[in-house]
């Protein structure tokens, strides 16, 4: 069973892209999309939603180890304070083999139909400000956390709204979980 997480919370919702649309609104429909698209490749999923409060990353971490989920993907969309910034990334552990077959995968088939720059596969523990990504680094199974477009960028904004309209981009992340040779 994969766990398609929805980044950020209904009370702090995260970026907001040139739509504004917020990461959590974007990607509770990210992750609806996904979860369909898995079910025609007969993948069982869950949609998993950060608990609603402060400290909510670590008890997610908690919730999906008590799963026994085969595979994480944790959906966001980045941000930056220069509007050129541009692409499609996906970010896992360092130490992480199946993780990183995970999102290698999963940045394959999102590139593929996003047209974006590819910015790659980065293994991290920590996000651009020096925080912990718990997901990655507190979860038993392997975990990526998936960034597919800059929503300060109006260009990318545009092609993943399109991509989302046409159910390409839920497709795409599917495809990528579907083509993963990882622990199943």
């Amino acid at each position: 069973m994969i766990a398609v997480v929805i980044g950020h919370r209904l009370s702090s919702q995260g970026a907001v892209n040139t739509r504004g649309v917020t990461e959590h609104t974007w990607n509770s429909t990210l992750a609806a999309d996904v979860h369909a698209a898995l079910m025609v490749y007969g993948i069982e999923s869950v949609v998993v939603q950060r608990p609603n409060h402060r400290g909510g990353y670590s008890e997610q971490a908690q919730i999906l180890n008590g799963m026994g989920v085969d595979g994480i993907v944790e959906l966001h969309f980045n941000s930056a304070s220069a509007p050129a910034a541009t692409g499609t990334e996906t970010l896992c552990h360092p130490r992480s083999t199946h993780g990183h077959a995970l999102a290698t995968s999963i940045q394959r088939s999102m590139c593929a139909v996003l047209g974006l720059r590819d910015r790659g596969v980065k293994a991290t523990e920590t996000n651009g400000a020096g925080v912990e990504l718990k997901t990655l680094t507190r979860t038993h199974a392997p975990a990526v956390i998936v960034e597919s477009y800059f929503g300060s960028n109006a260009t990318d904004t545009e092609r993943a709204t399109l991509a989302m309209g046409s159910g390409s981009l839920g497709k795409a992340i599917a495809e990528g979980i579907a083509d993963w040779e990882g622990p199943r």
